[in-house]
């Protein structure tokens, strides 16, 4: 299973993706463990800003919300997710 899941419906999309964080040293660290992540994973890549891909897509996103799963701060590159749904425009 990759950490970037989309679950289509009818009424719309919901999803729960790894992207990029605010802190700069998190994103730094992420653009180092990307090349590995994307073997070890599936290519699951950790820096796409996956708002702006969906709205790319024709989607328009009607909620977002941005966290870290719980846990040590050593995980952070990996555990900065969005959540959100988008209607197709």
């Amino acid at each position: 299973m990759r950490y970037a899941a989309w679950w289509a419906r009818r009424d719309g999309c919901t999803s729960s993706s790894t992207v990029s964080p605010p802190e700069p040293d998190i994103q730094k660290q992420q653009r180092r463990w990307e090349p590995r992540q994307r073997r070890l994973a599936g290519g699951c890549h950790l820096t796409r800003d996956m708002p702006a891909l969906i709205e790319a897509n024709g989607w328009e996103i009607e909620t977002v919300e941005a966290f870290y799963l719980p846990g040590p701060s050593i995980g952070r590159p990996w555990t900065h997710l969005f959540m959100g749904r988008a209607r197709s425009a």
